[in-house]
C-alpha cells in the first residue's frame, strides 16, 4: 500500500506543477508579458527551437498549453486509477478458481502409506 501512496503523492505533485505552469502560459498569452514568455521559453525550450516546427512564439505557447492540458488529464486519469486501487485494496487475495476449492468436493489426499 505504501507504493500506491507514494505513486499517488507523485502524481498529485506533478499535476500541481503542470497546473502552475499552465496558469503561467495562459497568463502570458493573455497579458503578452515578455518576462513571463521568456520564463516559459526557458522552461520549455523544445517548443521554441527550430526542430519544433513552430514559426512564432505564440504557436510555441499554444503547443505548450496543449501539452500541459494533455499531461494534466493523463496524470488525473492515472491518479484516479491509483485511488481506485487504494479504495479496493484489502490485503487479501480474491478467490479465483486457481486458489480455492469447492467445499463440497472431497479434497482429502490419498495416504501414500496405504499404497501397495
Amino acid at each position: 500500500m505504501d507504493e500506491l501512496e507514494e505513486e499517488k503523492k507523485e502524481c498529485e505533485d506533478i499535476i500541481k506543477s503542470y497546473e502552475k505552469d499552465l496558469n503561467k502560459v495562459q497568463e502570458a498569452l493573455k497579458e503578452n508579458d515578455e518576462n513571463k514568455i521568456e520564463d516559459i521559453k526557458n522552461s520549455f525550450e523544445s517548443f521554441f527551437d527550430e526542430d519544433s516546427g513552430n514559426e512564432t512564439t505564440e504557436e510555441g505557447l499554444d503547443q505548450v498549453e496543449k501539452f500541459l492540458k494533455e499531461e494534466i488529464e493523463s496524470f488525473k486519469d492515472k491518479l484516479s486509477d491509483i485511488q481506485y486501487q487504494m479504495d479496493n485494496y484489502s490485503g487479501s487475495t480474491t478467490p479465483t478458481p486457481s486458489n480455492y476449492q469447492d467445499m463440497d468436493e472431497d479434497t482429502d489426499m490419498p495416504d501414500y502409506t496405504d499404497i501397495d
